[in-house]
């Protein structure tokens, strides 16, 4: 299957914008640019990010450094939990280097404390995109 342009529909995932929308490219764009403003601003401080499947994948691309192969593996593995939680650390290495481990990966135990589902729905339609 391709998406349109030739390439299969995973390339094109990348790639190419969808009328209106934005590429996954253009969310790591625009990614690193708030990274950056945020290692700037609050490099001493936890940040807590809350954000969709699209962003969380892309935040892994850019954190672990991973080629388009694994981010595209990674996507099709499984889908992100609705609440589900993504948890780095950053700790310095040999070097002194804070490099960002992933500790904790779609966990849903807030969910499950809850007693509540787990979901991974996506949003509804409303209206061409």
């Amino acid at each position: 299957m391709s998406g349109g342009s030739g390439a299969p529909i995973e390339a094109w995932k990348i790639l190419p914008s969808a009328p209106g929308g934005e590429s996954w490219a253009d969310v790591i764009l625009r990614l690193r640019s708030a990274m950056n403003t945020i290692n700037l601003h609050y490099c001493d401080r936890r940040v807590l990010i809350v954000c969709h499947q699209v962003v969380v994948l892309c935040m892994r691309y850019i954190l672990e450094e991973l080629t388009e192969p694994e981010i595209l593996a990674i996507d099709k593995k499984a889908e992100i939990l609705n609440c589900g939680i993504v948890r780095y650390d950053f700790e310095p290495d040999a070097t002194g280097v804070c490099v960002p481990k992933l500790e904790v990966w779609n966990h849903g135990a807030p969910l499950e404390a809850e007693g509540a589902a787990k979901t991974a729905e996506p949003d509804a339609m409303t209206g061409t995109r």
